[in-house]
């Protein structure tokens, strides 16, 4: 059965990454497994959007991403009220950190558990 879940991260100190499977909203019981567990979770497309009141990017990447413009590491950063879609992505892996503090961003995607 395909579900679409949905959820929201915030980096409540600028430097201190979050993984983003930890944002998904815990109404989704169906999620647990994977957000405890860390197993892989493929998804075709996952949208992410961050906050307009944001000050500064929020950063994706992986476990070593940096959004501290002097040492930025990771795949792509997303400016306040952007949207951006990525394809084919691991969920599991993704890492969002921002050069300043309680900047957010909230996200969603389908996922066919029984696939």
């Amino acid at each position: 059965m395909v579900q679409w879940y949905e959820g929201r991260f915030s980096i409540r100190v600028a430097g201190n990454a979050v993984r983003v499977i930890k944002g998904v909203d815990s109404n989704y019981t169906t999620m647990i497994d994977y957000i405890q567990n860390g197993k892989p979770l493929v998804v075709a497309q996952w949208a992410i959007t961050a906050d307009e009141g944001n000050v500064g990017d929020i950063v994706i990447g992986g476990e070593f991403v940096d959004g501290a413009v002097a040492t930025r590491q990771g795949f792509h950063a997303i400016s306040p009220g952007q949207r951006y879609v990525f394809q084919n992505i691991d969920i599991t892996q993704l890492w969002a950190d921002s050069p300043t503090t309680d900047n957010a961003a909230y996200f969603g995607f389908w996922h066919d558990l029984d696939a």
